[in-house]
């Protein structure tokens, strides 16, 4: 332990342990605050997840399908626009929150431009009725989905990561920003 004696090898010695130790807790602190905000997309209480809406939007559009299935054509456009989108929405990769938004977006328009055509397909009262509580469903998945605090909470961190020093950590680590569900 002479070398430690040495007041300029302590400080460097010292200085490479502060500048590891900033690495590694700075690191694991970051990864740790991406899972929670990155969990808020799959998780929340009371199921206001936007995964979850998401869920509810996919299955009431399902729903829909099957019911217009019944009284539309074979070929009938929006039924297979709604049914293209749904096979688009699957070859989106599970990272990609813009893509996956633009898909949502265009399931929602498609869904309600059949809805809005629900009188031309001679509906029984039953399924008139299913076929409107179906889109209040999707409607009202949609507006929890607008009012999460995910993109908010992505942003915060998205910030943080591009300041100092968790630019350079990230950069170091491999840590990568959190996609905006917008």
């Amino acid at each position: 332990m002479d070398i430690l004696r040495n007041k300029i090898v302590a400080l460097i010695v010292s200085f490479a342990l502060v500048l590891v130790s900033i690495f590694v807790i700075g690191a694991a602190q970051i990864r740790a605050n991406k899972a929670v905000v990155q969990s808020d997309f799959f998780v929340q209480e009371n199921a206001l997840s936007i995964q979850s809406q998401l869920d509810t939007i996919f299955s009431e559009a399902q729903n829909m399908l099957t019911v217009a299935r019944r009284y539309a054509s074979a070929n009938h456009p929006q039924v297979e626009a709604i049914e293209n989108t749904f096979a688009m929405i699957d070859t989106i990769p599970h990272h990609s929150n813009a893509e996956l938004y633009q898909a949502v977006n265009q399931l929602i328009n498609q869904v309600e431009a059949l809805h809005g055509n629900r009188s031309n397909f001679n509906m029984t009262e039953r399924d008139l009725a299913y076929f409107y509580s179906i889109m209040v469903n999707i409607e009202s998945s949609g507006r929890i989905i607008n009012n999460n605090n995910f993109n908010q909470q992505a942003a915060e961190f998205n910030d943080t990561l591009r300041s100092f020093p968790a630019n350079v950590i990230s950069a170091v680590r491999g840590i990568s920003p959190i996609y905006l569900y917008q």
